[in-house]
C-alpha cells in the first residue's frame, strides 16, 4: 500500500493558455437554434485540468459556505489563469448568482454582514473583509511575511468580533534549514543534508486573533506542532483544533494527532483525544458540550479509514458512532445537535450519510455522483454540496437536510454541453471469494450492447477511497477517459478491497494472511472477466495502467497475468522493502510495519513476496513506466523503476522508461503533461491495433 509520504504537488497554473481559442470559440458564429457538439479530443480534455489531482477545479475554493439558509459564497477560478479567483454569492431560490470581485477562501461572519477572503500574493497575501454586497473592502491582517500555505486556516468568532487564524509556513527557521548560502560571499558551502538534524522538525504554529473593528492583532500562543482544521466554541473564549506532531525521518514513531482546544485568553492548551499520526478533523457541537471527529481507535494510521466518534468538549471517554469508514472532509453537526453528516465512498461514488447520538445511520444520497465540500444551512433545513457526476459534470447542489429535493443550482462545467460524452455508469461483481465489488464504466459515444469494445483497465490510486470519477492515467482531468471513449474504447475503473470501501474485516483479513495483492488481483481481474462474459469487453484488445498505488497494481498484474497486449505504469512503487525507509520516509513507515506485521529486516519474506520488482520472471506484457525525478524537492526516483524496466528488456520483452526531470510525484509542468498525454495515447493505441491485437 502506498503510505510512504508522497512528493510535493506543482501546479500546472494557466498552462494550456493556447487551447483557448477552441473553447472560447465553441459557441461564437453558431446560427440562432444550431447545436454543434464535438468529440472529446486530447487537446480539449487537456485545457479542462489544473494539472493538481489533489484540486481539480480549485476544489477547496469552489466548496460553498452559507451566508444565510438562503445564500452561498464561494470562490470561482479563471478558467485560463487558474491562480485568479473570483468571489460569487449566490441566490439559491432564484439560482442568481452574482460577482463580489476578486478573492479566494471566502468566509462570512456569522451575522451575514461581512466576508472575510484571501487576497494578494506572497508578503501581501493576506485576510481581508468586504461587506457581503461586495463594498468597503480593506486588508484587515499586515503579517510580514504574508499568510497563506497547507497549514493556514482561519475562523470567525461566534460574535463576528474577531477572525483567529493560525500559520505555520513562515515561521523562522531552524538555522541549518535557512537557504542562506546563496547570500554569503565567498566559496559556496557544501550542499550536504544531514539526516536526522533538527531540520527535519516542521515549523511550530502560530494562533493569532484579530480585532476586525481595530485591525488589532495578538499573538494566543505558538506550539511545535501542524495545527489546521481551526473552528470555535460557542462561547467564544476557546478554539477547537487538529494537531498534528510529525517526527519526521528518524522520528515517525513520536507522531502525534490530538483534538485540542486553546483558550484564547491565555493560550493555554488541553487535548482532548491524543492517537498515532493520523487526521482527526473535529467539530464542536451546537451547545458546545461536544467536539464529534474522525477517529483511528487502532491507531494503526491505515489512511482516510475512520471512525465517527463524540468525546466531551471537557474531557472524557471518547464514543465511537460508526464502524471504520472511507471518509474524508469534516464531520459536521446539524444545527439541533441530535446527529453528524458525514461523507464516505458506497459501492463506486461517495455520499452523504449522517449518524445520531446513538449510532443510528441513515445514507442521505444515492445518485451515481461524487459529493465533496458538504455543509450545512443555519437553520438546518439545506444541505450544499459540490457533486461530480461519472461524465465528469461538476455542479453546486442544493437539497433538503434529508437529501431529497436535491436540485442543481450553479453549472460549473457548462462547456460540457458543447461535447459528445461517452456514459457512465457503475458495475458491480463477485470476487473470487464471494465478496462484491463495485467500479465504473465509461463507454464510447455511440457504444452498441452487444458488440465487444477495446478496455482499458484502470485501477484507482490510494488505495484507500475507492474510485474516482476522473481520469488518473494521464493528467487526472474530468474528461480524461473520455479521450478514450471518443476513440471507441471502454474504460473500467475498479475498485479493490484494499481501499476500505468493503469494511475493516478484509483489511484485517488481507494482514493475517498476507495476500492482500493476490486479493486484489482477484477482485480486478474477475470485475474484467465479468465484462468479457457480459459481451462488453474484447479479450484481445486489453491495456492496463494507472498511477501511484494503482501502478502498483498495475505492477503486480503485469507480473501475474499475460492477458493485456500493454501496462503503463506511473508512479507506482513495486518494492515494499525499500518504500519502508526511502528518502520520503528515512524513520520507517508505521502503515507498512503494521500491515506486513513487522520490519522489513525482521520479516523480510512478507515484504519480498507482496512486491511486484521481486516477481518480474516471466513478465511478457510491454510496459511503459513513468516517474518523476523528484529532485526538485529534494529527492530521487525509486530504483524499483530500473529494476522492473532492466528485468522486461533482459527477458526480451518491449518496455520504455520515461523519467521527467523536477518533476513530483504528478507530473505537472504544462511541457511535460502534453509531453506524457501524447506518449501514454500512443504506446496504447499502437498496442492495441498493433500485429496481433485484433
Amino acid at each position: 500500500m502506498s503510505f510512504a509520504p508522497l512528493r510535493p504537488v506543482s501546479a500546472l497554473g494557466a498552462a494550456l493558455m493556447f487551447l483557448a481559442p477552441s473553447l472560447a470559440g465553441a459557441r461564437a458564429g453558431r446560427p440562432a437554434g444550431a447545436v454543434v457538439r464535438r468529440a472529446v479530443t486530447p487537446e480539449i480534455a487537456l485545457s479542462f485540468t489544473t494539472g493538481d489531482r489533489n484540486a481539480r477545479f480549485s476544489a477547496a475554493n469552489l466548496s460553498p459556505t452559507w451566508i444565510d439558509s438562503r445564500r452561498l459564497v464561494f470562490a470561482r477560478p479563471d478558467r485560463l489563469h487558474p491562480e485568479q479567483f473570483t468571489i460569487e454569492v449566490l441566490d439559491t431560490v432564484s439560482g442568481t448568482s452574482t460577482p463580489r470581485g476578486s478573492g479566494s477562501d471566502p468566509l462570512p461572519s456569522p451575522d451575514g454582514k461581512t466576508l472575510a477572503f484571501m487576497q494578494g500574493k506572497g508578503t501581501l497575501r493576506q485576510i481581508w473583509l468586504m461587506a457581503a454586497d461586495g463594498t468597503n473592502r480593506r486588508a484587515l491582517t499586515r503579517n510580514a511575511h504574508g499568510l497563506g500555505g497547507w497549514a493556514f486556516n482561519f475562523a470567525w468568532s461566534p460574535d463576528s468580533r474577531s477572525i483567529a487564524y493560525c500559520d505555520s509556513r513562515n515561521l523562522e527557521m531552524p538555522a541549518d534549514r535557512r537557504p542562506d548560502d546563496a547570500k554569503k560571499k565567498g566559496p559556496p558551502a557544501s550542499t550536504v543534508v544531514v539526516y536526522g538534524s533538527p531540520r527535519d522538525a516542521p515549523p511550530p504554529s502560530e494562533i493569532w486573533l484579530v480585532d476586525v473593528a481595530r485591525s488589532a492583532e495578538r499573538k494566543i500562543a505558538e506550539y511545535p506542532t501542524s495545527l489546521t482544521a481551526l473552528s470555535w466554541f460557542p462561547d467564544g473564549r476557546r478554539l477547537l483544533m487538529y494537531g498534528f506532531r510529525q517526527g519526521s525521518m528518524y522520528r515517525e514513531a513520536q507522531d502525534s494527532s490530538d483534538v485540542i482546544t486553546i483558550d484564547t485568553a491565555t493560550g493555554q492548551r488541553r487535548d482532548l483525544v491524543h492517537a498515532g499520526g493520523e487526521e482527526m478533523y473535529g467539530a464542536v457541537s451546537p451547545n458546545g458540550s461536544e467536539v464529534a471527529f474522525y477517529y483511528d481507535r487502532d491507531d494503526v494510521r491505515y489512511p482516510d479509514l475512520y471512525e465517527v466518534a463524540l468525546v466531551p468538549s471537557a474531557g472524557g471517554p471518547v464514543q465511537s458512532l460508526t464502524k471504520k469508514l472511507a471518509t474524508r472532509g469534516r464531520p459536521l453537526w446539524s444545527p439541533d445537535g441530535r446527529g453528524v453528516y458525514y461523507t464516505a465512498s458506497a459501492g463506486a461514488f461517495r455520499q452523504v450519510f449522517s449518524v445520531s447520538r446513538t449510532g443510528e445511520i441513515r445514507q442521505v444520497t444515492s445518485s451515481p455522483a461524487n459529493r465533496r465540500n458538504l455543509t450545512v444551512s443555519p437553520d438546518g433545513r439545506s444541505l450544499a454540496w459540490n457533486e461530480e457526476s461519472v461524465d465528469g459534470r461538476k455542479s453546486l447542489v442544493v437539497a433538503r437536510s434529508d437529501g431529497s429535493e436535491a436540485r442543481q443550482v450553479l453549472n460549473l462545467t457548462p462547456e460540457f454541453d458543447d461535447l459528445v460524452l461517452g456514459a457512465g455508469r457503475e458495475v458491480r461483481w463477485k470476487s473470487k471469494d464471494g465478496l462484491e465489488i463495485a467500479g465504473i464504466l465509461v463507454t464510447p459515444p455511440d457504444y452498441v450492447e452487444g458488440k465487444a469494445y477495446p478496455l482499458f483497465v484502470e485501477p484507482h490510486g490510494g488505495p484507500v477511497g475507492g474510485v474516482s470519477v476522473g481520469g488518473q492515467m494521464m493528467f487526472a482531468g474530468p474528461l480524461e477517459r473520455q479521450i478514450w471513449a471518443a476513440k471507441g474504447i471502454v474504460v473500467f475503473a475498479p475498485d479493490f478491497r484494499t481501499s476500505g470501501v468493503y469494511g475493516w474485516d478484509p483489511i484485517l483479513s488481507g494482514r493475517e494472511k498476507q495476500d492482500f495483492m493476490e486479493r486484489d488481483f482477484d477482485d480486478i481481474e474477475t470485475g474484467v472477466d465479468s465484462l468479457i462474459a457480459a459481451g462488453i469487453a474484447d479479450p484481445k484488445r486489453m491495456v492496463v495502467g494507472g498511477h501511484s498505488y494503482g501502478a502498483v497494481e498495475t505492477e503486480w498484474i503485469i507480473t501475474h497475468s499475460h492477458r493485456y497486449r500493454a501496462a503503463v505504469a506511473y508512479e507506482g512503487d513495486g518494492d515494499w522493502y525499500r518504500a519502508y525507509g526511502d528518502l520520503y520516509s528515512v524513520g520507517g513507515n508505521t502503515s507498512l510495519m503494521w500491515q506486513f506485521r513487522g520490519r522489513p529486516w525482521e520479516v523480510p519474506e512478507r515484504y519480498f513476496q507482496s512486491s511486484a520488482m521481486y516477481q518480474m520472471k516471466g513478465a511478457t506484457i510491454p510496459t511503459l513506466f513513468i516517474v518523476g525525478d523528484g529532485t526538485e524537492y529534494g529527492g530521487s526516483y525509486p530504483s524499483a523503476y530500473e529494476f522492473m524496466y532492466s528485468a522486461l528488456k533482459q527477458q526480451g520483452v518491449e518496455t520504455e522508461m520515461l523519467l521527467y526531470k523536477k518533476e513530483g510525484h504528478v507530473v505537472s509542468r504544462p511541457e511535460n503533461v502534453r509531453d506524457l498525454t501524447t506518449r501514454v495515447l500512443d504506446w496504447v493505441e499502437r498496442h492495441l491495433t498493433g500485429p496481433g491485437a485484433r
